[in-house]
């Protein structure tokens, strides 16, 4: 072993090969996170075609129960956001309020960029070990249930005559 070791100090690799070494590790580098991303980028196409899913059932028909929904959604929300609120100090209470935020948003207009910080929020949460992730989780289906309706309450109000005509 002391005999390698010596013959390597005194022949260490040439530049080429450092230079091809290094450069298979960006290369391998490089590979590994374009498969993330792309990854990531088939779980943004299909949130999106779920949520346009979403919308188009929920849009479809005119709900008359649609304000009493809400009604109810929004209190289980604020529950939660309430039994959460003696749990998290302030700083932690506002980033749960910016995940509820980012997550109102992304339903509205679902574009890479909210999501984007949408999921930096609940990293953020999660790290913090103030919350776990099924409560996050939940909270967040609540939200998104919320804005779902009230996305359907403010088509109807847009739209009713459209929505009467696809009843028939």
């Amino acid at each position: 072993m002391k005999a390698m070791d010596n013959f390597y100090r005194q022949n260490p690799p040439n530049e080429d090969t450092r230079l091809t070494n290094i450069l298979q590790q960006v290369s391998n580098d490089y590979l590994a996170t374009n498969y993330k991303n792309k990854q990531v980028e088939q779980q943004n196409r299909t949130l999106s075609k779920i949520i346009e899913g979403f919308e188009k059932i929920v849009i479809q028909t005119k709900d008359e129960f649609l304000l009493d929904k809400i009604d109810n959604k929004s209190n289980q929300l604020e529950q939660l956001k309430t039994n959460l609120r003696s749990r998290l100090n302030g700083s932690w209470y506002e980033t749960l309020e910016d995940v509820l935020e980012a997550q109102k948003i992304f339903i509205q207009n679902s574009n890479d960029l909210t999501l984007g910080q949408l999921r930096r929020f609940k990293q953020r949460l999660l790290n913090s070990e103030q919350i776990n992730e099924s409560e996050l989780q939940e909270i967040c289906q609540v939200q998104a249930e919320l804005s779902f309706l009230e996305r359907k309450l403010e088509q109807e109000q847009k739209f009713p005559a459209q929505i009467e005509i696809s009843r028939n």
